[in-house]
Parts: C-alpha cells; structure tokens; sequence
C-alpha cells in the first residue's frame, strides 16, 4: 500500500499551496495504486482530491488495476486479498441486511453486488467500499424461486447500469422436446429510471445448474444447453437488450467433472475444468481462456493442464458450499473450497483457498467451524473493490 502521510488538519492548510503545484496525472499516477477503501476516506482531505476521486475516468482506469479479491458474507463481511492471505478488511454486515433474509447469491459487476435474497425474495444493489446499500422495488410482478439474475450497463454509457431477470426452469422434463419455445417473462430494471420493464424474448434453453453468471465488459454470461445439445456460454447484451449464443464450451463435460466459468484479464472469459473420473477418482484439471469478447468469433485456448489428484472435488458451482474460481495475475488457479477436517475424533469443517500453479499448489485456511456440514458454509464470492457509486 502506498503510504500517503496524510496530516488532516496540515492538508487542509496547505492543499492550495503545496497541492497546487503537483499536476493530476501525478495524483492519477499515485492514486492508481491506492486500495479502493482507503482512497474513499481521501475525498474529504481537500476540494482537489475530492473532485479527482469522483472522477468517471479515474474511477474506472483505477478499477482496471485491481486484482481479484474474496468477499465472505456471514454476521460479518470480510474481504480478503489471496495473495496475502489476509483480511485487507473486515467490515460489520450492512444494517440493511439485518433481518432481511438468507442472501442465497451474488452478481458481482464493477465492484457493485447484486444481492439475491431467497426467504423473502429480495434484491439489493450493494458497494462495500461505501457502505451503500439500495433496494430495488418490485410492484407489478412477484420474484420466482428459479429466477437466475445479471447485472451490466449498456455500453454507450458505461454508468447506465440495469439487472436483468429471467426464468430459468428445466423445459426439457421427462426427456421430451418442448412442444413450442418457452416463453417466460424476461425483465430488465433499469437504476437510472428506476423502472422494469418486459422484454418479448422466447427461450428455448436453460442455464446449466448449477452456474454462476460472470458479468464482463457490461454484459453477461452462462453456460446453458439446448435440449439434448452441447452446452454452449450464453450471453445477454444489455446495450441491445437480447440474449446471443457465444460459442460451444471447448470440451466434452463428464457426469461428475466440476467445472466453473470466470473472467479473465478483464476482457475475455475463463474455464475451469476438474476432471472426475467415478465419483471420487480426481483426474486432470484443465484452464481454458478466450480471446477477447468485442471480438466477433469467440474461440478457446488450453492455458494449461496439471495433474492433482491430491486435490479436493471443488464441487464449483455448487449453492451452497458455493466456489470461489478466478485466474490470478501470475496465471495461477484460485480456487476456494469447504471441507471437512478430522482431529482427535472430532470433525470440523474448513473453508480453504488452492492456489493451483503448473509446478504445485500451497493451501491457506480461511475459516475453521466446529460445524460438520460442508455445505453450512459458504465459501464466498470474487470481488473487485472500487469506487464506482451505488446507482
């Protein structure tokens, strides 16, 4: 972290003085290396950095700077930076969730949280960083318990941001093709207008379950199938408010392989497969990256393949213990994990992090329980901290 050696009372005097002379692409440069949380407490040091701070521009070359983080939410948040494996911090649950329910999911878009609750059904735009909390209102339709969710903005402007809602329920019952395209209601709620409204979309596919939407460059993206087809990632356009096939996935799935979609160097798309052969026989675990999106023909590379059978199933995707999967800077899988510890007879259950490289692994524990049930813990979510204000 960069140490500002800020004097509150001193930079007040002298900020129109001595601040003067540094120019902004100087503060820019500073600033850029600066962890979201801390720059938020700088805007009331003077006018200048204030001003700097809410700046559209900076806020969002700062964000392309941030690396990856862990958000665990249970009677407390936490926020932990895997390449320290320590709390860069540990912050009390928002007041607002208090009382409101088992938050069952997360869309993470820009450092904003899309926040799904089950019981009752609720959702709530969230920024850690600013300890904001908005919710968003629904009045003429009700929530459904398969309803799958994403968050984006539309490109023209990239602070336009909207969620999208769909049903997404298994239409291919009983082996049988659907008679006709299932047409369940699509809806987008728009925060700048604060309004929904209805799109005329049929869907004659489902999201793969269990998937977690990835929210790339303002629009999203799943892995879903047709019937009886290959899966294939999914995307809905928020700019041209419509769904689009993307491309095949770039291997044949087995019936217990676990497999994640992520986002990869800010533009491109990321696979993780962990090969099982029987139920308990761990093979392979493959990377697999795009090119970048605004491309128009997406296509797949291997970025690497290791061998750990040593490793824990994963059990990606899976609501709850819920993974964490994300590509790191130095090409390195992180993977997070619950799993159940064994010590004098006694069981716990672990919630660790894999930091998986092409030359071996390390483990770090993230949380112990007393508790025996893997899936009572959720094992988080990825995160980006940032500056860009709740909607």
């Amino acid at each position: 972290m960069v140490n500002m050696g800020i004097n509150t009372s001193r930079n007040k005097a002298s900020s129109s003085s001595e601040g003067s002379f540094i120019p902004p692409e100087i503060w820019k440069l500073i600033f850029g290396s600066v962890p979201a949380e801390d720059l938020n407490r700088f805007k009331l040091t003077c006018t200048r950095w204030n001003a700097l701070l809410k700046d559209k521009r900076f806020i969002y070359d700062h964000l392309e700077q941030v690396q990856e983080h862990i958000i665990r939410i249970t009677d407390k948040v936490r926020i932990i930076n895997p390449a320290s494996n320590a709390d860069h911090s540990s912050l009390p649950l928002p007041k607002e969730f208090r009382g409101s329910g088992k938050l069952s999911d997360i869309v993470h878009c820009d450092g904003l949280l899309l926040c799904i609750f089950r019981h009752p059904k609720r959702l709530a735009v969230w920024n850690p960083c600013f300890h904001r909390v908005r919710w968003v209102t629904k009045q003429n339709s009700s929530y459904a318990f398969n309803d799958y969710y994403g968050i984006g903005y539309d490109g023209a402007s990239h602070d336009n941001y909207k969620i999208l809602r769909f049903y997404n329920e298994d239409i291919f019952e009983d082996d049988q093709s659907p008679t006709g395209k299932y047409d369940p209601p699509v809806e987008i709620y728009d925060l700048k207008s604060n309004s929904w409204k209805t799109l005329d979309i049929p869907l004659d596919w489902i999201v793969l379950s269990p998937c977690d939407g990835v929210s790339l460059k303002g629009n999203m993206y799943w892995i879903a199938a047709e019937y009886h087809g290959p899966p294939f990632i999914q995307s809905f356009d928020f700019s041209m408010e419509r769904f689009k096939h993307m491309s095949l996935i770039p291997f044949v799935e087995g019936p217990y392989d676990n497999v994640a979609l992520s986002a990869y160097r800010g533009d491109k798309l990321s696979l993780l497969r962990q090969h099982i052969y029987e139920e308990h026989d761990l093979g392979e675990i493959q990377v697999w990256v795009t090119n970048s999106i605004k491309d128009r023909v997406v296509s797949w590379t291997k970025l690497f393949v290791v061998w750990r059978p040593d490793l824990p199933s994963f059990e990606l995707g899976v609501d709850p213990p819920h993974s964490v999967f994300f590509i790191d800077q130095n090409n390195r899988i992180n993977v997070t994990c619950s799993e159940i510890l064994v010590t004098n007879g006694s069981k716990c259950v672990c919630v660790n992090l894999y930091i998986i490289g092409k030359d071996g692994f390390q483990k770090k524990e993230i949380e112990r329980h007393r508790e025996e049930k893997v899936w009572t813990y959720n094992s988080g979510y990825m995160y980006l901290p940032s500056l860009v204000p709740v909607p």
